[in-house]
């Protein structure tokens, strides 16, 4: 039976296979269908030839990429990039260039050298524009340059480095701190007082002019107001005015301690006041107006302006006996005068005794410009408030009432006593005839300003002078200077005014 049996176990030479995973261990070789053999003289081949180089194979050789592609390229990143590109490019040129320059200018020893640098420089700055000069060694190239403005011995040295320290200035204003900090102004101004050569002297006064303009102090304190005043007649014309316009530069806020300093040029400038040049005499005026308006509060120093023959001088300004004839603006001599007149009020009576009074009348009478304010208020105005400084200041109970920011202040009014006579009360009293012949002349051009003009602060000093004249003349000279002078008129319509500032002078 047991061979009929057919066998349902299979034998143990061949048993059934069932794996679901493909497992290979370590050592198992793939099947012959799926391994790959290479042969060994492919792996001969392939373990003696070297890899080619990128170079040495033709197909894989970078291409050389035109100029015109590359420039096509940039441009697709946008509009500013070729600018941004160049900008940077441009900068490391100029950086080189100005490190070459300070080289060359530092070569001591090589004055060759040196002068070709300096002429470089100049150039540099005069084709350079502002915008590019932002971040120029300004404090590198100062000290090297001062140092060259003692080469006496090489003129041409000392022109140039006077003129790149101006270029300087004007590209790059401020580098005149820097020239200042290394003491180059004191060198300047003994170059204008020791005159070598006349063309490094115009060059020192044109820095000197620059410098003035932020640090007057420093020049003024170094000498330069004598400096550039002193040898003035040896230059040309422009330069003459220059020079003049520097020293009103130095004139502007003068310290109490450089007083002296001022002092010395004085009669320089009061001589200029008659100079022939009517820019000139502009500069000179301006000068004395500054220097008035700097030491104002000290009668002792206003003194001692007006000694040197300035009131002189003023009055033939403004009569037109100067050479320069009769100037277009006479109010900046009258605010000299106006202040001279307040603070030391024995000079009103020299101004009285010249004749001023007529002048007045005739520029008053001048600049009657109808019922419309006009640009020549101010001036209006400085002849006014002269007027109004000759005579006396009214006391407190008499005072007009004024206006400020639009407000009307009434002065107090104080006990009947009255208060003692003031200096200038007591010189009007002493010479009352200047004063009356002075009221006459001015009278009617003041009430005749008053009525055709429409501003507050001119119809103000018009009242103030009106009633200066009524308080301080007596009674028997009043009557014949306000006689067919239509006094009641003015009066009568000063009453009927909507302005009560006008209604309270009128009564009073």
């Amino acid at each position: 039976m047991e061979g009929n049996v057919p066998s349902a176990v299979p034998s143990k030479s061949k048993p059934r296979r069932k794996v679901k995973k493909r497992t290979t261990r370590p050592n198992q070789t793939l099947p012959a269908k799926k391994q790959f053999k290479a042969s060994p003289t492919n792996d001969l081949e392939m373990s003696e030839k070297p890899l080619p180089k990128p170079e040495d194979s033709p197909n894989e050789q970078t291409p050389e990429i035109p100029e015109e592609a590359l420039q096509g390229l940039i441009n697709r990143f946008g509009p500013g990039i070729s600018e941004l590109l160049g900008a940077g490019s441009q900068r490391g040129k100029r950086n080189q260039k100005v490190q070459q320059l300070l080289s060359d200018i530092q070569a001591v020893g090589d004055e060759m050298r040196q002068l070709q640098g300096l002429m470089e420089l100049c150039d540099y700055f005069n084709m350079s524009m502002e915008e590019l000069l932002g971040g120029f060694p300004v404090d590198q190239f100062v000290p090297s340059l001062v140092d060259l403005l003692n080469y006496e011995h090489n003129p041409d040295i000392m022109l140039l480095s006077t003129r790149a320290l101006s270029y300087m200035i004007e590209s790059i204003p401020k580098s005149a701190r820097s020239v200042v900090h290394n003491h180059a102004i004191p060198i300047f101004c003994n170059r204008l007082m020791f005159i070598q050569y006349i063309d490094v002297a115009e060059q020192t006064l044109q820095i000197l002019a620059k410098i003035s303009k932020d640090h007057s102090a420093a020049v003024l304190e170094a000498g330069g107001l004598m400096a550039v005043l002193t040898y003035l007649d040896f230059f040309g014309m422009s330069v003459q005015r220059s020079s003049v316009a520097t020293a009103a530069n130095l004139c502007r806020n003068v310290a109490a301690q450089n007083f002296e300093l001022v002092l010395s040029v004085l009669p320089l400038l009061t001589n200029l006041l008659l100079h022939s040049d009517g820019k000139v005499v502009e500069s000179a005026i301006l000068c004395f107006q500054r220097l008035v308006k700097s030491f104002h509060k000290d009668p002792s120093k206003i003194a001692a302006l007006a000694g040197e023959g300035l009131i002189d001088n003023c009055i033939q300004l403004l009569t037109g006996a100067a050479p320069a004839g009769v100037i277009e603006r006479p109010g900046s001599v009258l605010i000299v005068l106006q202040v001279i007149c307040k603070r030391q009020p024995d000079n009103v009576v020299g101004i009285l005794e010249r004749g001023i009074g007529p002048v007045l009348k005739n520029l008053l009478e001048s600049n009657d410009q109808g019922s419309t304010p006009t640009p020549n208020s101010s001036h209006i105005l400085d002849l006014l408030s002269f007027v109004n400084s000759v005579f006396p200041e009214l006391p407190p109970n008499r005072a007009p009432i004024v206006v400020k920011r639009e407000q009307y202040i009434i002065p107090k009014q104080l006990v009947d006593t009255p208060p003692e006579p003031t200096e200038h009360e007591k010189i009007l009293r002493d010479n009352f005839s200047l004063f009356e012949n002075f009221a006459q002349c001015v009278y009617g051009a003041v009430k005749e300003t008053f009525s055709m003009n429409i501003d507050t602060t001119i119809r103000t000093q018009c009242l103030s002078i009106v009633l200066k004249i009524i308080f301080f003349i007596p009674e028997d000279k009043l009557i014949p200077l306000l006689k067919d002078m239509g006094t009641s008129t003015f009066v009568a319509n000063l009453l009927s005014s909507n302005r009560h500032s006008y209604v309270a002078t009128a009564l009073r």
